[in-house]
């Protein structure tokens, strides 16, 4: 049996999907299907004295149809239209796929193995669609996180952009004294703390160019630091009226 979408992607099933079937008496019947994660064989669970009633064919499924038979959809006194309608916008509201299994002989025993081909056939197209998705990356470890950082960002969560100015002298204090003892390990241990120190500080502190000229070697760099720091105190406590000859200061050591 062709499968028909009346609404959803034929190219990307969603697994689950109300199914309608017309009768030649105009009646409309519907079913619900549902793409099973794992294909089952439905004689085992069925009483050897009922397992000869089965439809041939049904073996092993890949998808179930609740109910199996489907039933009549629509109110006393509703035309096939309305019920067609209720049926369209049910679908539509639960996000489902909806096939239109086509016009039936209203026999149980067909509609079952009509209901079944259905289900089937979407449950093909399904396993087909997820074989030719991508299989996704192997998730990257995660990074083990060094406690004394946790403990920073604690630390700084709690003070005020104020505090963290002066914990950022500290800091530079500290990276200028790895500087002139050549202490690498120490160097980069208080690099990568003042740059997440500064990622809880305003850009307009400019912590970027602050690291580069700190860095620095000799008297320049301490200057330069000396510079930086004097100017994040004085955006701090908003002394914008000398920032000129700071910025002129900081502007011409760089350039040299």
């Amino acid at each position: 049996m062709a499968l028909r979408f009346e609404s959803g992607d034929p190219d990307r099933p969603r697994g689950h999907a109300l199914l309608y079937f017309r009768t030649t008496d105009d009646q409309v019947l519907a079913t619900y299907v549902v793409v099973l994660p794992i294909a089952i064989n439905p004689a085992k669970y069925i009483p050897p004295a009922f397992a000869g009633q089965l439809p041939q064919g049904m073996a092993a499924v890949a998808a179930t149809a609740l109910p199996p038979i489907p039933e009549q959809l629509g109110e006393a006194g509703q035309t096939a239209e309305q019920a067609l309608a209720a049926v369209r916008r049910l679908a539509d509201l639960r996000g489902d796929d909806l096939l239109d299994g086509g016009v039936v002989m209203p026999d149980p025993e067909r509609l079952m193995l009509a209901t079944h081909e259905v289900a089937n056939e979407y449950a093909t197209g399904y396993r087909q669609m997820i074989e030719q998705m991508p299989v996704a990356a192997a998730p990257v470890p995660e990074v083990e996180r060094d406690p004394a950082a946790d403990e920073d960002e604690l630390r700084w969560v709690l003070m005020d952009e104020r505090d963290r100015i002066g914990e950022l002298a500290k800091l530079t204090g500290q990276l200028r004294y790895a500087m002139d003892g050549a202490d690498g390990g120490l160097l980069r241990s208080t690099v990568e703390k003042m740059e997440r120190l500064g990622r809880r500080l305003p850009e307009k502190y400019r912590i970027g160019e602050f690291l580069a000229g700190a860095q620095r070697p000799g008297a320049a760099g301490r200057r330069l630091a000396e510079l930086y720091i004097d100017r994040c105190y004085k955006l701090s406590n908003e002394q914008y009226e000398t920032l000129a000859d700071l910025d002129r200061e900081i502007a011409g050591l760089e350039a040299t």
